[in-house]
C-alpha cells in the first residue's frame, strides 16, 4: 500500500460505469494512499481507499474523480 495522501470527497466526474458500491459512494469522504501515476498517457495519480475501509471499493481511483479535503494534521509530526 502507498503512502497516506489524506481525505477526499469521492466526486467521479462519469458516474455511469461505476458499480453500486461505488455510486452508493459519490459525495462521501474516503482516505486514500497515494499508489502511483497512470500510464494511460495523461499522467494523472491514482489512490486507493485506506484499508480496512470499504466505501468506494477496492479499486484504483483518479486524482480526477477525488476533491481533497484540506487537513491542517496532514504532515504534522
Amino acid at each position: 500500500m502507498g503512502e497516506y495522501a489524506g481525505r477526499a470527497r469521492y466526486l467521479p466526474g462519469d458516474t455511469s460505469p461505476l458499480t453500486p458500491l461505488q455510486q452508493s459512494a459519490v459525495g462521501r469522504v474516503v482516505e486514500v494512499h497515494f499508489m502511483g501515476i497512470g500510464g494511460s498517457g495523461n499522467g494523472e495519480c491514482l489512490y486507493q481507499e485506506a484499508p480496512g475501509h470499504n466505501v468506494v471499493g477496492a479499486t484504483l481511483i483518479r486524482e480526477s474523480d477525488l476533491d481533497f479535503i484540506n487537513d491542517p494534521l496532514i504532515g504534522r509530526k
